[in-house]
C-alpha cells in the first residue's frame, strides 16, 4: 500500500460537501479505468468504526478524476478539529494506493 500527504479537508457540520479529487503522477492526471475508491473518516486511526465511510464516484476516468460528495447527513459528526481521513483508491486485482490527511468540522451558525 502507497500512502501520500492528503490536503487539510473542512467543513461546516450538517451542510453538505462537494469535492473534486484528481489522481496524479508527477503532477501529471492518470488513467483511473477500473479503479474502486473509498473515503473514510475516523476519530482516532484505531477506531474500528468510522464516522464516515463513503464510496467515490468516478468522474472522468481518462483526467483521474474521482467525486466526493457528502450529504448534510453524512456531515452530522461532532465538532472537532483533528479527524483522520483517507482516500484510498484501488485499480482492478491491485494493490490500493492511499492518501491521508486531517479532516476539520466547524459548528455552523444556524445550529
Amino acid at each position: 500500500m502507497t500512502i501520500a500527504t492528503g490536503p487539510l479537508i473542512e467543513f461546516y457540520r450538517k451542510d453538505g460537501f462537494s469535492r473534486v479529487i484528481t489522481f496524479k503522477f508527477n503532477d501529471e492526471a492518470v488513467s483511473i479505468s477500473g479503479y474502486t475508491g473509498y473515503f473514510t473518516v475516523k476519530k482516532n486511526l484505531e477506531d474500528s468504526t468510522p464516522l464516515i465511510s463513503k464510496s467515490l464516484s468516478i468522474t472522468s476516468a481518462e483526467e483521474g478524476t474521482f467525486s466526493l460528495v457528502l450529504t448534510g447527513a453524512e456531515t452530522d459528526i461532532e465538532v472537532y478539529q483533528g479527524y483522520y481521513y483517507d482516500i484510498e483508491i484501488t485499480p482492478s486485482g491491485g494493490q490500493p494506493i492511499t492518501a491521508r490527511g486531517r479532516l476539520n468540522v466547524y459548528q455552523g451558525v444556524r445550529d
